[in-house]
């Protein structure tokens, strides 16, 4: 298998995955600010790839489910297939964002879940972190900063995230040696000895 895909970047580079909602954004955008660099959201990206068929089944994953009979009738090891399925199958357009900047000196900061670990391993040479969350409690708490469902939704949800996904991202970054935060005022200064 070809590794390795994306260009040589004359920056400083950096990959926060991890689990939703755990506060992986507003670590992004606080180091970018701080190092004067950019950040790039892999939300951002799957919108941008929204109307490409190419990547229509990944980007329209959500469409005509409802979240709280997904969240409750789909195992953790089938929501985790789910999540990998679709950050493969925008793999290709994620690396394509992320070439678009190989010439920019700044800092640029990537951040989202679909920048899962063994996809990183594979195809980038730059160094990734992953923010884990350390109790269901604190993941309900950030969910409630945001609330889009009402309780017993948001608990599935939270639960769904730290629960399910958490071992897996746990797992993949110790497999690719990636280091796992469960502080974000820790991983803040960790990520900044990376980039400056």
């Amino acid at each position: 298998m070809e590794s390795k895909k994306v260009l040589p970047h004359k920056g400083k580079r950096l990959v926060i995955t991890g689990i939703p909602t755990i506060g992986k954004t507003s670590l992004a955008k606080r180091l970018a600010e701080t190092v004067g660099g950019i950040y790039v959201s892999a939300d951002d990206i799957r919108h941008e790839l929204r109307p490409d068929p190419k990547f229509t089944d990944a980007t329209n994953f959500w469409k005509n489910k409802n979240k709280r009979t997904y969240y409750i009738k789909t195992s953790y090891a089938q929501q985790w297939k789910n999540i990998v399925s679709q950050s493969e199958k925008l793999w290709e357009g994620m690396l394509a964002k992320i070439n678009s900047f190989a010439e920019e000196e700044k800092p640029v900061i990537f951040e989202g879940v679909s920048f899962l670990p063994h996809l990183v391993h594979k195809d980038l040479n730059i160094p990734c972190i992953v923010i884990a969350g350390s109790t269901l409690e604190e993941v309900v708490e950030k969910n409630k900063d945001k609330p889009i469902w009402e309780n017993t939704e948001l608990e599935l949800q939270s639960a769904a995230f730290f629960l399910g996904d958490q071992p897996y991202f746990k797992a993949e970054a110790e497999k690719y040696n990636y280091p796992v935060f469960t502080n974000i005022d820790v991983a803040f200064k960790e990520a900044l000895k990376i980039l400056e």
